[in-house]
């Protein structure tokens, strides 16, 4: 095998890799297929392609996605009102 064709197939192997880990499945419905095009993530699309944060879903602010899970779909602010039983 040609070793340019060699380096052409690794590169797209390596390339194909890297763009699956950037596509994820939404949380809001986690693969089901009743989202709806309202949703704020994937608009519809049960995939989105992640940039590290997703909105909050009472004040829309950017968090990261390890708090996004951990606190719900909340900031940590909102989701210390909501569980504290205060006006949001």
């Amino acid at each position: 095998m040609d070793l340019t064709l060699m380096n052409y197939l690794m590169t797209m192997k390596s390339t194909r890799c890297n763009m699956y880990d950037l596509i994820k499945v939404c949380p809001n419905h986690e693969g089901a297929f009743d989202c709806t095009p309202f949703c704020r993530i994937c608009e519809g699309n049960q995939e989105y392609e992640s940039t590290g944060t997703l909105p909050c879903h009472y004040c829309y602010e950017e968090i990261d996605e390890d708090i996004w899970q951990e606190e719900l779909g909340m900031c940590v602010e909102c989701s210390n009102n909501y569980y504290d039983h205060e006006e949001m």
